[in-house]
């Protein structure tokens, strides 16, 4: 969620010049000698997504779009942008009608083989930026670091990750966050089973509604369907969170939620088709329960919908 006020600088002029530079970056990546381009390989993304709450008091509705770009070097190495632009519309007791937010992101990693555990390691870092116009200035400016590692067997269909973020806010101390993942594939590798845990330290009890750590894990079932008819998807997942977590960072997703609404679980379904060989189109609904103490303590949920076209050349 975002925040502004005073004289912080205009979040759609920031954008703007943010914008430019990703798009100057990138062109410099495609316009190269045709031996370089070889080497390359690209995906872009866009995507939108609509959300609704239910029994909050202060939180209507909201809608967002975003756009990704990822390209990888011989497959040692690449770089991600993106940016994401959420608009949430306020109850009418709220004297901000409508609060913007824009979560800029630049990512890098790198792939190594591995001797000891045949496979291969990424190592990866996620910088955030992010910028709002919330009234209270709490969640404008908010940095984020991510740095991760994932191990993927070359002999079992196994995956493991370890990440930690530290986020920044106005008037707070960093807050710590480790997280970690396990995936494993079954059924000739057509299910995979994933286990994720968030464990966040060092919260502000004033600021993170009387928490000073908070623990959540999630569980998903991924299932690869064979039939390769174009109307049915290619994979559908379920999954369901559990546990209380704020300010936290999504490591697989990318995504910093940095509004002071503590989650306290939730359910989502996703599934992906492939439109062609370079082309799929994936769709995620999911509800979220919240707690806020803005006014006055109360329970919330939020029903999301979101789709993403992606690409690759």
């Amino acid at each position: 969620m975002s925040k502004n006020k005073g004289n912080v600088p205009n979040p759609s002029k920031s954008m703007k010049s943010n914008l430019f530079l990703i798009s100057c970056s990138l062109a410099s990546l495609l316009f190269q000698p045709a031996r370089a381009q070889e080497l390359w390989t690209f995906k872009g993304a866009v995507q939108g997504m609509t959300g609704h709450y239910a029994s909050s008091q202060t939180l209507a509705r909201q809608h967002g779009t975003g756009i990704r770009i990822d390209g990888e070097f011989n497959q040692a190495w690449g770089l991600t942008g993106s940016v994401q632009t959420t608009r949430i519309h306020m109850q009418p007791i709220v004297p901000t009608a409508t609060q913007s937010q824009d979560n800029w992101m630049l990512s890098g990693h790198v792939h190594v083989l591995s001797d000891q555990l045949p496979g291969r390691w990424r190592w990866q870092l996620d910088a955030h930026q992010i910028h709002n116009n919330d009234i209270t200035g709490q969640s404008d400016g908010v940095r984020v670091l991510a740095p991760h590692v994932t191990w993927h067997s070359a002999t079992h269909p196994l995956k493991l990750d370890m990440g930690y973020a530290t986020s920044h806010y106005k008037d707070t101390p960093a807050h710590h966050q480790w997280s970690y993942g396990l995936d494993f594939g079954f059924n000739q590798q057509q299910n995979w089973l994933q286990l994720r845990g968030d464990s966040l330290r060092h919260l502000t009890p004033a600021t993170a509604l009387g928490e000073k750590s908070t623990q959540a894990t999630e569980l998903s079932l991924t299932h690869f369907l064979s039939t390769p008819h174009f109307l049915l998807p290619r994979r559908v997942t379920v999954g369901v969170e559990r546990g209380q977590k704020i300010y936290f960072v999504d490591i697989p997703t990318q995504t910093v939620y940095n509004l002071p609404y503590l989650n306290q679980g939730g359910e989502k379904i996703a599934a992906t088709w492939m439109l062609n060989p370079t082309t799929q189109l994936s769709w995620v609904a999911s509800q979220s329960r919240y707690l806020s103490n803005v006014p006055a303590t109360h329970h919330f949920k939020l029903t999301t919908l979101a789709a993403q076209l992606t690409w690759a050349w």
